[in-house]
């Protein structure tokens, strides 16, 4: 029973449910983007396109969730209308915000590269923060809180 209460309380939250929320905040019909399993998007009436960011993390050790974004998935998120993040972290969790909020901390001398993602971010996900590798900046994060998106589009 306590292993049945811990694996449910552990869990990552399904991308379903992080899509049927923004569905409803947006008012849209949001689908998966061909060949990219982790970007969905979606069109506003005016011709806008939404694009959906939704990685996910286990927690390690130290407390945090860690994401690896590329240099090719920050270009798909730049030529959106409005890009967002729905990070889907263990524990339940969903974190969302703009990607205009995490950019300034994606500088290229934080880049980093290995042979399996090339040049790319690491972000650390910590509960009330994210922590771009090699950079001090933090944006400040709230779990379940889509309305920390705001009012919609730039």
């Amino acid at each position: 029973m306590l292993s049945e209460l811990k694996a449910k309380t552990m869990s990552i939250p399904n991308v379903d449910m992080a899509i049927s929320t923004l569905q409803k905040y947006f008012d849209i019909t949001i689908y998966q983007r061909m060949r990219k399993k982790i970007f969905y998007e979606g069109d506003f009436p005016d011709g806008g396109k939404l694009l959906i960011c939704t990685p996910q993390s286990k927690l390690h050790p130290k407390g945090n969730g860690w994401i690896d974004l590329t240099v090719k998935q920050i270009t798909l998120l730049q030529e959106a209308t409005y890009a967002i993040f729905a990070l889907r972290i263990e524990g339940d969790k969903i974190y969302y915000f703009g990607f205009d909020n995490l950019k300034p901390l994606l500088t290229e001398d934080t880049l980093i590269y290995n042979n399996h993602e090339g040049d790319h971010w690491k972000l650390h996900v910590w509960p009330d923060c994210i922590k771009v590798l090699g950079n001090s900046q933090k944006l400040v994060i709230t779990a379940n809180r889509i309305d920390n998106l705001g009012s919609g589009r730039n």
